[in-house]
């Protein structure tokens, strides 16, 4: 028989190889370097700063101020065909300008399963207090006219 030799070569462990301290050093830096930003840094201060009085902040204002805006009322969703449901609604301008409203009509059963969607708008632009009037079919999906009951109406300014 031969005598078992008890002195096997020890290995290093993984942090004490050149790759392990390598790694440890990249991670410390990582982390040390975040940690240093993050504390030197004023949390009040804001990106970008306030405009002087001198510059001009009106124009944003007279936008928003004459930023068209619409009142839709839904005045009927019948069913009127196994993949189609009869929409009637109106859009009036609550502005203070003439406008162009461009619409997306949505309607749906509860679960989302049948769906329809349409997106309409007029040739003539809409004058502040007037009311414009939608009559049509819209095409829902699987045959599920019968059920998308729920309708949804948005319109914004057209752009062209």
């Amino acid at each position: 028989m031969q005598p078992i030799s008890e002195s096997k070569k020890q290995t290093k462990r993984w942090y004490k190889k050149w790759w392990g301290m390598l790694l440890i050093a990249f991670v410390v830096l990582y982390f040390g370097s975040a940690l240093i930003v993050r504390f030197t840094t004023d949390p009040n201060a804001k990106q970008n700063p306030k405009p002087t009085a001198t510059e001009a902040t009106a124009p944003e204002q007279t936008t928003k101020a004459q930023a068209p805006s619409y009142e839709i009322k839904i005045a009927g969703n019948v069913y009127s065909g196994r993949t189609t449901r009869m929409l009637t609604f109106t859009v009036k301008n609550v502005g203070n300008k003439e406008s162009n409203p461009a619409c997306t009509v949505n309607l749906r059963d509860e679960s989302g399963t049948y769906t329809g969607y349409d997106y309409l708008t007029w040739n003539t632009p809409l004058a502040p207090g007037d009311t414009k009037y939608f009559e049509g079919q819209i095409v829902i999906t699987n045959e599920g006219a019968e059920y998308a009951t729920k309708s949804n109406v948005s319109c914004v300014e057209r752009q062209y």
